[in-house]
């Protein structure tokens, strides 16, 4: 939990009087897990996913939250945000190549395939 000494500290920071409840959960559960996603940030706030966004780049415009890493997700390896402390934000990723793509494929059919030859009975 973020202690009321870090959160005042934050507030000189950016000027701010008042920072609203939400952001104040954010900042909580940021520090308390440590960089996460807006997925599981909406989780956690028990927000929308859209919602959850615009905490996080309202956050980001007071210059407290960056984003920290990028994280593939997806079946198509798409780049998703990891947000943490911090005023600098981390290059996004460049596009899989189609030789990355075919790799990732022949991965997950390995995997589906091993499954399946297994069956039920492990046969």
């Amino acid at each position: 939990m973020i202690s009321q000494n870090e959160l005042l500290a934050i507030k000189q920071q950016v000027g701010l009087d008042f920072i609203p409840t939400q952001y104040q959960r954010a900042l909580e559960i940021l520090a308390a897990d440590g960089p996460i996603t807006v997925e599981a940030l909406s989780v956690e706030l028990n927000t929308s996913l859209e919602y959850s966004r615009l905490v996080m780049h309202r956050l980001k415009r007071i210059g407290v939250v960056c984003v920290v890493h990028w994280k593939r997700t997806g079946a198509n390896g798409m780049p998703t945000k990891v947000w943490g402390f911090g005023n600098k934000d981390v290059r996004q990723p460049s596009k899989l190549t189609p030789a990355e793509r075919s790799a990732r494929s022949r991965m997950k059919k390995k995997v589906l395939e091993g499954s399946v030859r297994l069956g039920i009975w492990g046969i």
